[in-house]
């Protein structure tokens, strides 16, 4: 699939690991790069889902139409999905305990 980002300091992350790495921390670092990689590897969303490491799932609310993917216990990384393009929409990494 093809991925977008909608910040460009997550662009930049994706293909540099060891710049993810400082922005993130290790592990982090690495499974985004994994994750930016495995989703470019989906021929479509239902693929994502397959694998359980990964932990995707829709989310609700005002996030209706995104999706997160685990990065570690903490991070999700959360998407977009336009079924029309087939583009998935990178927007941002949360820390799913904050508070």
């Amino acid at each position: 699939m093809e991925v977008r980002f909608r910040r460009s300091y997550l662009r930049r992350c994706a293909n540099d690991t060891s710049r993810a790495t400082q922005r993130w921390g290790h592990p982090a670092g690495v499974r985004y790069t994994d994750a930016i990689r495995f989703i470019r590897d989906a021929h479509r969303l239902e693929d994502l889902f397959d694998v359980r490491h990964w932990g995707v799932h829709p989310l609700r609310a005002n996030r209706k139409g995104e999706f997160a993917i685990r990065i570690t216990a903490r991070l999700r990384l959360i998407v977009e999905y336009d079924p029309n393009s087939r583009i998935v929409f990178v927007k941002e990494i949360t820390d799913h305990y904050e508070d």
